[in-house]
Protein backbone atom coordinates (compact mmCIF):
# COMPACT_ATOMS: atom_id res chain seq x y z
CA UNK A 1 0.00 0.00 0.00
CA UNK A 2 1.14 3.49 -0.76
CA UNK A 3 1.87 5.87 2.13
CA UNK A 4 -0.97 8.14 1.03
CA UNK A 5 -3.68 5.48 1.35
CA UNK A 6 -2.50 4.10 4.69
CA UNK A 7 -3.20 7.47 6.32
CA UNK A 8 -6.44 8.22 4.52
CA UNK A 9 -8.34 8.74 7.78
CA UNK A 10 -5.94 11.35 9.19
CA UNK A 11 -6.02 15.10 8.89
CA UNK A 12 -2.37 16.25 9.01
CA UNK A 13 -2.93 19.92 8.23
CA UNK A 14 -1.04 22.46 10.32
CA UNK A 15 -3.01 23.84 13.24
CA UNK A 16 -2.25 26.83 15.42
CA UNK A 17 -1.92 25.80 19.05
CA UNK A 18 -3.90 28.53 20.80
CA UNK A 19 -2.16 27.98 24.14
CA UNK A 20 1.43 28.31 22.91
CA UNK A 21 0.99 30.13 19.61
CA UNK A 22 3.25 27.75 17.69
CA UNK A 23 2.03 26.90 14.23
CA UNK A 24 4.41 23.99 13.59
CA UNK A 25 2.55 21.49 15.78
CA UNK A 26 0.37 18.95 14.03
CA UNK A 27 -2.92 17.63 15.29
CA UNK A 28 -3.93 14.17 14.14
CA UNK A 29 -7.66 13.65 13.84
CA UNK A 30 -8.83 10.11 13.13
CA UNK A 31 -12.18 9.83 11.39
CA UNK A 32 -14.82 8.34 13.67
CA UNK A 33 -12.68 8.60 16.81
CA UNK A 34 -15.35 10.52 18.69
CA UNK A 35 -17.36 7.35 19.39
CA UNK A 36 -17.85 6.33 22.98
CA UNK A 37 -15.44 3.43 23.50
CA UNK A 38 -17.29 2.02 26.50
CA UNK A 39 -20.49 1.78 24.49
CA UNK A 40 -18.72 0.07 21.58
CA UNK A 41 -16.99 -2.54 23.74
CA UNK A 42 -20.10 -3.96 25.35
CA UNK A 43 -20.91 -7.51 24.37
CA UNK A 44 -24.29 -7.79 22.71
CA UNK A 45 -26.76 -9.77 24.77
CA UNK A 46 -27.21 -13.25 23.38
CA UNK A 47 -30.71 -13.82 22.14
CA UNK A 48 -32.39 -16.76 23.76
CA UNK A 49 -33.51 -19.28 21.20
CA UNK A 50 -36.63 -21.46 21.09
CA UNK A 51 -34.83 -24.44 22.67
CA UNK A 52 -33.92 -22.32 25.70
CA UNK A 53 -37.54 -21.23 26.20
CA UNK A 54 -38.83 -24.78 25.68
CA UNK A 55 -36.42 -26.18 28.29
CA UNK A 56 -37.26 -23.38 30.73
CA UNK A 57 -41.00 -23.98 30.27
CA UNK A 58 -40.63 -27.74 30.85
CA UNK A 59 -38.69 -27.18 34.06
CA UNK A 60 -41.28 -24.70 35.32
CA UNK A 61 -44.13 -27.12 34.58
CA UNK A 62 -42.30 -29.98 36.30
CA UNK A 63 -41.61 -27.79 39.31
CA UNK A 64 -45.27 -26.72 39.53
CA UNK A 65 -46.34 -30.39 39.31
CA UNK A 66 -43.93 -31.10 42.18
CA UNK A 67 -41.78 -33.41 40.05
CA UNK A 68 -38.32 -33.88 41.54
CA UNK A 69 -35.76 -32.17 39.27
CA UNK A 70 -32.31 -33.64 38.76
CA UNK A 71 -29.30 -31.77 40.13
CA UNK A 72 -28.33 -30.85 36.56
CA UNK A 73 -31.79 -29.42 35.88
CA UNK A 74 -31.75 -27.43 39.13
CA UNK A 75 -28.31 -26.01 38.30
CA UNK A 76 -29.44 -25.05 34.78
CA UNK A 77 -32.61 -23.43 36.14
CA UNK A 78 -30.65 -21.48 38.74
CA UNK A 79 -28.05 -20.36 36.17
CA UNK A 80 -30.72 -19.14 33.75
CA UNK A 81 -33.09 -17.64 36.30
CA UNK A 82 -34.31 -14.33 34.87
CA UNK A 83 -35.84 -13.05 38.11
CA UNK A 84 -33.58 -11.53 40.77
CA UNK A 85 -33.43 -13.46 44.03
CA UNK A 86 -34.34 -11.68 47.28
Amino acid sequence: PSPNTSRANQDNTLRINRETGYDNQRAVIVAGAMENVARECQKPKREKDAAYHKEKMQLCKQEEARVQLSAEQVDWRDDTDDEPKD
